[in-house]
């Protein structure tokens, strides 16, 4: 599962087509037309969501969590989950809305 690789930071497609048996191309269709989404978004929103979780149960850092996704720095991590959220880690922890999208499977 998708899941148990999320903290591990960015997961390598290849890899994970390899894991489930397919070619990457395969699999980034599969994912398309399943979610609507790519790999890389699916990934991302669903990180997105864990850092979510983690800002609200484990209150965890803005850099911290950059260095459990595999950001290069706070400031991507930061852009990346405003881009996906629609909001910034303060705007979340100010109304712990989660984003439209947190019902994705």
């Amino acid at each position: 599962r998708i899941e148990a690789w999320l903290p591990d930071g960015r997961i390598d497609l290849t890899e994970l087509a390899r894991a489930v048996g397919m070619s990457r191309g395969h699999l980034c269709r599969f994912f398309r037309d399943r979610t609507g989404l790519s790999p890389y978004q699916y990934i991302l929103r669903r990180q997105m969501m864990l850092a979510c979780q983690w800002l609200s149960e484990r209150h965890l850092s803005v850099k911290q969590l950059a260095d459990t996704f595999g950001f290069a720095n706070p400031a991507n991590f930061s852009r990346a989950f405003k881009q996906v959220t629609g909001m910034t880690t303060r705007q979340f922890l100010q109304h712990r809305h989660l984003p439209s999208f947190a019902s994705l499977n």
